[in-house]
């Protein structure tokens, strides 16, 4: 077990033992993701609010274009997924999703040379199935076979925000954690609120 820690340890040394490109190095493109815990808040004005989901899983891509040395230009896709069977939102044993997905255009400004802030405003998906809505209506849709119908959804104005550290990074590679929270309103008064603490390749 030791031999096999330390070979990890010198393969992680090989790695990022590049030197390490200041915040000033100038870049061209980047892009990357990153995965972690996501929560889920749903507020509506029409029927009662939805307890809070923080087991959701979070997923986030992008890429962008270097404008300064410490400034890009991105594209973001950031989706929260919640899977529920039988917990405190659906009282049956089946599977019910409900998603939130953020599509923006924005802003990664390097406030240090590994700490970073983002931002950006786009378009927001929610997705429920009709099961959750019982949650917050007294009506569930079916179809003619009687199964419950998924709900079609709703798009919305969308911002985010997020902050992230890089915990190790060489001239074209980095590994940070982040936290990141976004907002979605639509027409109809439902709101959802989504935030994730997630762990984050990146690529420059």
């Amino acid at each position: 077990m030791i031999l096999r820690l330390s070979a990890v340890a010198a393969a992680l040394a090989t790695v990022f033992s590049a030197p390490v490109a200041s915040a000033d190095t100038p870049r061209d493109y980047l892009f990357g993701g990153s995965f972690g815990r996501g929560g889920m808040a749903v507020g509506c004005n029409t029927c009662a609010d939805v307890a809070e989901m923080p087991e959701g899983l979070s997923l986030s891509f992008y890429a962008g274009k270097m404008i300064t040395p410490r400034l890009a230009v991105t594209a973001d896709y950031w989706q929260v997924r919640f899977d529920g069977r039988d917990n405190r939102l659906f009282g049956d044993s089946a599977d019910h999703q409900v998603n939130q997905t953020m599509m923006t255009i924005g802003a990664k400004l390097w406030l240090t040379q590994r700490f970073w802030f983002s931002g950006g405003v786009g378009i927001a998906h929610h997705d429920t199935d009709s099961l959750h809505n019982q949650t917050r209506a007294s009506v569930i849709l079916k179809t003619q076979s009687g199964q419950p119908m998924a709900d079609p959804g709703s798009s919305s104005p969308a911002m985010v925000s997020g902050i992230g550290f890089e915990v190790a990074r060489n001239s074209a590679f980095a590994v940070d954690i982040q936290f990141r929270t976004g907002a979605a309103k639509d027409a109809t008064g439902l709101t959802v609120t989504n935030s994730a603490l997630t762990f984050g390749l990146n690529w420059y």
